[in-house]
């Protein structure tokens, strides 16, 4: 997203103005972090800024769900955290009234919150024998039952006839993610 930033600020200089509140004796900045880095980066000595004062916390909190919305896509673990400390602030009820997301989305990413869903790769590392490498997540309870019932389906889907205890986890994950890569190509 930056390297976009940069190239469209080059080519047609800024079209829309950085969204800033004032903090302590400060400014902080609720819309146009990329633009703000691409500007700077570029050696702009102005960049224009549109200053909407003194706004709480939860208000800009939520403007900048917002606007992340519109124009791109927000980073999903950082947009969870962001979305967690709204419930917080504002109550579940209150999210679903003002955030541009289904029920649905808006649980996966308040289930989501605080994790870190980076490989965590076996402390002895390297590949054992058979070529694996061993790698975990620490995932709530309720996306690890999710997970766990999606391999157990799609065990049952590779091999109908077997017992899925008698499958090869593997398989049903490699199925999984060759299903999501021709989901992902349709899109």
């Amino acid at each position: 997203m930056y390297e976009k930033e940069l190239k469209s600020i080059t080519k047609n200089g800024f079209l829309v103005p950085i969204l800033v509140r004032e903090k302590d004796d400060a400014f902080e900045i609720i819309d146009g972090e990329h633009r703000w880095k691409a500007g700077k980066a570029l050696g702009m000595s102005e960049i224009p800024v549109n200053n909407l004062g003194v706004v709480k916390d939860s208000d800009a909190k939520t403007l900048t769900v917002l606007l992340n919305e519109i124009r791109g896509k927000a980073e999903s673990g950082l947009m969870a955290d962001l979305m967690k400390d709204l419930e917080g602030e504002l109550g579940r009820l209150n999210l679903e009234d003002i955030m541009p997301f289904a029920s649905f989305e808006l649980d996966n990413l308040l289930d989501t919150a605080g994790l870190d869903f980076d490989i965590k790769d076996d402390p002895d590392g390297g590949l054992d024998a058979e070529g694996f490498r061993r790698v975990s997540y620490n995932l709530p309870e309720g996306v690890a039952d999710q997970l766990e019932a999606q391999v157990k389906r799609f065990k049952q889907w590779l091999h109908p006839d077997d017992n899925p205890k008698d499958v090869s986890p593997v398989q049903a994950i490699e199925a999984m993610c060759q299903h999501l890569s021709q989901i992902e190509h349709l899109g």
